[in-house]
């Protein structure tokens, strides 16, 4: 793989038969900058150097490794306002919220109620039950943001990402998701590896997403 940042990546590569909006965006970045672009049956036939886009299985495929999310990184704390814990066995103490612990879509993340008969084995990342209004995802490169679009919440307003009065990491590369709490507040939902994440700009803004894309899938070949 190109060792300068700034050079465009060998290609793109996704996997056949995805259609969804961030393989368009950047399928359409790579045709107006001429870079390659295909669809592969499977991970295995993804050439080496090729940046993958699609979901967890597909890109963590090409990569031949897992990585465990890290939802509430250290310099996140602060943001949460509620409490979140990580444990082995099936909740007691209910309503909460769960999601896997271990690897990111083991299952969906989803409220655990009294009612509920659903069973999963842990680990478990739990949080205390809350309730967002909006909902934003902030694409890291680098330690600055690239970009940062509403996803969730009244469709009839889709606020503009809050500025977050915060210093980013220098270095550090993923998807972080912001929400306005019921009582108002801006909280952490998430924060993602950056990989396997949805594109919610437009698909004419695919060079962003690539931007992103590219410079995220050479900080995970170089973690441990």
């Amino acid at each position: 793989m190109p060792s300068d940042p700034t050079s465009p990546p060998l290609g793109f590569a996704c996997r056949r038969g995805d259609n969804r909006h961030e393989v368009q965006a950047l399928f359409y970045h790579a045709i107006m900058e001429r870079i390659p672009r295909q669809a592969f049956a499977s991970p295995r036939g993804v050439p080496k150097g090729w940046v993958p886009v699609g979901n967890v299985a597909w890109v963590e495929g090409v990569l031949g490794r897992r990585f465990t999310p890290d939802y509430a990184p250290a310099f996140l704390q602060s943001w949460l306002r509620r409490k979140t814990w990580t444990q082995e066995h099936w909740p007691t103490t209910l309503p909460v919220f769960l999601k896997p612990a271990d690897r990111y879509k083991r299952f969906n993340g989803v409220v655990v109620g009294e009612e509920s008969k659903l069973r999963r084995h842990g680990p478990f990342f739990c949080s205390e039950v809350v309730q967002f209004i909006d909902e934003w995802r902030y694409y890291l490169a680098d330690g600055r943001v690239l970009a940062a679009h509403w996803y969730a919440g009244d469709e009839l307003t889709t606020p503009a990402a809050p500025s977050l009065d915060m210093a980013w990491p220098a270095g550090w590369c993923g998807a972080v998701d912001f929400g306005r709490l019921s009582t108002g507040e801006i909280a952490l939902i998430e924060a993602h590896h950056p990989y396997a994440c949805g594109w919610y700009g437009r698909v004419g803004e695919g060079k962003v997403y690539a931007e992103w894309l590219l410079a995220g899938w050479r900080y995970l070949n170089a973690l441990p």
